[in-house]
């Protein structure tokens, strides 16, 4: 009967299966750094609290980097400096990356929402109100703020940062305008740390496009992307 039909019965190979990742890529980053450039410029755009799913808190406390952590929401931003309170290599802005200098509408979670966890919820703040609506945050459980706003171009020069070599970016949403704006630095950050869950095909496209060009290479992990420069490759394979 099955001769007579356009189909065939296949029997179905199980499915290899790995253990959960116990090392990420941004960690052997960060060990090559701590061995070669301790004091090497780190920029973290979206540094929330500087806990919540941050791979270099850690380090930072202990005094490696220097550090430009950046949050615009008034609470996060109170808990951030709480976190690095007395760590010298540490600078704070509260102050979102946007594409403009002056103030932006922003948009987050009220306090004491139900729909969503807080501890999620003190890091979804956006420029796109839908952004919260789609992580199931109720339409009354929004709220906007105004906050200050500054290109990254004229945030680095504020703080006289002449190279970013570690860019972080967590921006729900913003990610790939914040990238294209280190890529249009004088001179480009060595690494580029990345949320790229949130990457619409078309600017994904356009994102790796321009990181290609401008000389990247990178590797994922199921939310975000490192993309390291070519430079920073040849230095690691001379590194002694």
């Amino acid at each position: 009967m099955m001769n007579c039909t356009p189909f065939e019965i296949k029997r179905r190979r199980a499915e290899r299966e790995l253990p959960p990742a116990t090392l990420e890529s941004m960690q052997l980053l960060l060990a090559h750094y701590i061995s070669f450039r301790p004091t090497a410029n780190f920029v973290q755009i979206g540094a929330c609290d500087g806990v919540s799913e941050d791979p270099v808190h850690g380090y930072i406390r202990k005094g490696v980097f220097q550090a430009l952590l950046v949050e615009p929401i008034p609470e996060n931003f109170r808990q951030l400096r709480q976190s690095y309170d007395g760590v010298k290599n540490v600078a704070l802005a509260q102050v979102a990356v946007g594409d403009k200098d002056g103030e932006v509408e922003l948009y987050k979670v009220k306090e004491g929402a139900k729909s969503i966890e807080t501890y999620w919820s003190r890091q979804l703040a956006s420029f796109d109100r839908s952004h919260l609506l789609r992580h199931g945050v109720s339409s009354e459980e929004i709220e906007s703020v105004r906050v200050p706003s500054m290109t990254l171009s004229s945030l680095i020069a504020q703080h006289r940062i002449s190279q970013i070599d570690l860019l972080q970016v967590d921006t729900e949403g913003f990610d790939a305008e914040v990238v294209g704006m280190s890529l249009r630095l004088p001179v480009l950050p060595e690494c580029i740390n990345f949320e790229n869950v949130h990457l619409k095909p078309d600017k994904a496209a356009e994102l790796f496009s321009g990181l290609k060009a401008h000389g990247y290479v990178w590797t994922h992990d199921a939310w975000n992307t490192l993309a390291v420069h070519e430079r920073l490759l040849g230095r690691l394979l001379t590194a002694q």
